[in-house]
């Protein structure tokens, strides 16, 4: 399995089309679909649904993009390494993080690092604690960032000496609206939308 060609099926797969992805890629049209069709019979499934014009992915399909995104990026990251200059402190930090307003905490350490160290670059990844797990176990990411309870025996960590605090935005004309504090139970019956974190047990 060719990186070049985990990158033209990633190509083909975003754009849904062959004529549309082969002119992209500045390749003839029976060129890709031959690489397609390599790359299918290598795995031993079918990729993408043809259809009309529009190609779909697959479920195959759709588990290769996900691992075909987190390849190409860990040969970037690795590419990036190797060419950082062996006499100065630079090179790529890639962090993964929750929703949490202590990433304010570390942006702040993030400035005063850049400030020091110009050549110092960060990479924030947003997704919930299996997205971000996920990554550290397959070496896209240097550091996570995880809200509690999570599962962290597997990694060296330290606890942050801050705690999130949530709170509840409504209309003035709410009855919840004059109380000094809310408890989880005033909003079972409420319409919310709430941001999604998945915990890991």
């Amino acid at each position: 399995m060719e990186i070049k060609i985990l990158h033209n099926f990633l190509v083909l797969a975003r754009m849904g089309n062959m004529t549309a992805a082969a002119e992209f890629l500045n390749l003839t049209q029976p060129t890709l679909s031959r690489q397609l069709a390599a790359l299918e019979e290598e795995l031993g499934v079918t990729l993408l649904a043809r259809g009309g014009r529009k190609l779909t992915l697959t479920a195959p399909g759709v588990r290769l993009k996900k691992r075909a995104e987190e390849i190409l990026e860990l040969v970037h990251k690795t590419r990036c390494e190797f060419r950082q200059p062996e006499n100065e402190l630079s090179g790529d930090i890639y962090l993964g993080s929750g929703e949490s307003w202590v990433l304010g905490m570390i942006a702040e350490v993030m400035k005063k690092m850049r400030e020091q160290s110009p050549r110092v670059r960060f990479h924030v990844f947003s997704g919930d604690g299996d997205e971000v797990s996920e990554r550290l176990n397959n070496g896209l990411l240097d550091f996570g960032l995880f809200i509690e309870p999570a599962r962290v025996s597997a990694y060296e960590s330290i606890r942050l000496p801050e705690v999130d605090t949530w709170g509840a935005l409504m209309l003035k004309e709410s009855p919840l609206a004059s109380r000094e504090s809310i408890t989880p139970e005033d909003l079972w019956r409420e319409p919310i939308i709430i941001s999604k974190q998945s915990f890991m047990e």
